[in-house]
C-alpha cells in the first residue's frame, strides 16, 4: 500500500479542511492536538503578517512625512540663508558707503581746519603788522608834533629876530 500525505498538514490557508469522521477516528489524539496547534500557529502567523504589513505601511507613511518635513526645513533653511546673505551684503555695502562718506567728511574737515589755521595765521600776521603800523604811526605823529613845535619855535625866534 503506497503512503499518502495527510492533506490537513498541507492545506491552503483559505481552504477549509474537510471534516471526515473516518479520518478523525483513525488519527491519534496527539496528532489532532498538534494539527490544531499548527492551525492556531498558522492563524497567529497570518495575524502577525497582517500587523507587519500595517506596521510597514505606517513606517512608510511616517518616513514620507519625515522626509517631506526635512525637505520643507531644508527649503526654509536655504531661503533663510539666502535672506541672511542678501542682508549681510546690503549691510556691508551700506557700511562701506558710510565708511567712504566718513573718510570723505574727515578729509573735508581736515581741509577746513587747515583753511581756518591759515586764516588764523593771516589774521595774526595782519594784527602784528597793524600793531607795527600803529607804533610807526604813533612815532610819526610824535615826530610830527615835535617837528611842528620846532617849526613854531623857529618861527617865533625868526619873528623875534
Amino acid at each position: 500500500m503506497p503512503r499518502q500525505l495527510n492533506q490537513d498538514f498541507f492545506s491552503d490557508p483559505g481552504r477549509e479542511k474537510p471534516k471526515t469522521s473516518t479520518l478523525s477516528s483513525k488519527v491519534d489524539p496527539r496528532v489532532q492536538e498538534l494539527s490544531q496547534e499548527i492551525h492556531s500557529l498558522k492563524l497567529q502567523m497570518r495575524e502577525l503578517e497582517r500587523r507587519s504589513k500595517e506596521t510597514e505601511g505606517h513606517i512608510k507613511r511616517v518616513e514620507m512625512s519625515t522626509v517631506q518635513g526635512f525637505e520643507r526645513m531644508r527649503s526654509i533653511c536655504q531661503r533663510m540663508d539666502k535672506y541672511v546673505k542678501n542682508s549681510l551684503q546690503e549691510v556691508s555695502s551700506k557700511f562701506s558707503g558710510l565708511a567712504g562718506r566718513l573718510t570723505e567728511r574727515k578729509a573735508m574737515e581736515a581741509k577746513v581746519e587747515e583753511l581756518i589755521d591759515r586764516q588764523s595765521q593771516v589774521v595774526q600776521r595782519y594784527e602784528t603788522k597793524m600793531n607795527q603800523m600803529q607804533k610807526v604811526i604813533s612815532e610819526q605823529e610824535l615826530k610830527l608834533v615835535n617837528y611842528n613845535s620846532a617849526i613854531k619855535e623857529l618861527m617865533k625866534s625868526r619873528h623875534k629876530l
